[in-house]
């Protein structure tokens, strides 16, 4: 059986239809590793910058006022928590849009949200009370960045 090819004829696409072909492939597989790489990148996001401008004890209760923070956080993004004097184990409150938190069977986490509009701002405090008597002794405080796991503000008061 004879080749219809003409001798010396090589058979395939041309050069032209070649480079387009490499060209969209190198373009497709640029774009996979791109995508890839963005999605394990770690969020360089800062955590807000924010402090506890007073921590006292008002009548038995620590009062923690707020200071310096990023507009816009919100207080969902944070949680506090709290360690009684000699213990080990943290009491925690996550906010989650409510103004007043249970932190174990006696003490109670308020927020005073002065702007209510559900974020961290100058001025708006904590006041955690208990039913009883808080134990003698320094309290400490931490509000964590939840996205990050970050320490944003932390304050001791003693009772």
């Amino acid at each position: 059986m004879r080749s219809s090819r003409p001798k010396g004829q090589r058979s395939g696409v041309s050069p032209l239809v070649g480079e387009v072909i490499l060209v969209a492939i190198c373009v497709v597989m640029s774009g996979v590793i791109l995508a890839a790489a963005g999605a394990i990148a770690p969020d360089n996001t800062p955590a807000p910058q924010m402090a506890f401008s007073k921590a006292e004890n008002v009548d038995g209760h620590a009062k923690l006022v707020f200071s310096g923070t990023v507009p816009g956080t919100e207080f969902i993004q944070f949680k506090l928590v709290v360690y009684s004097p000699d213990s080990l184990t943290p009491m925690e409150a996550t906010f989650n849009g409510v103004t007043s938190y249970t932190l174990n069977d006696t003490l109670t986490l308020h927020l005073i949200d002065l702007g209510n509009d559900g974020e961290v701002s100058i001025g708006d405090y904590l006041v955690i009370d208990s039913s009883g008597a808080m134990e003698g002794g320094e309290w400490d405080f931490y509000m964590i960045y939840l996205s990050d796991g970050s320490v944003t503000a932390s304050a001791s008061v003693l009772i």
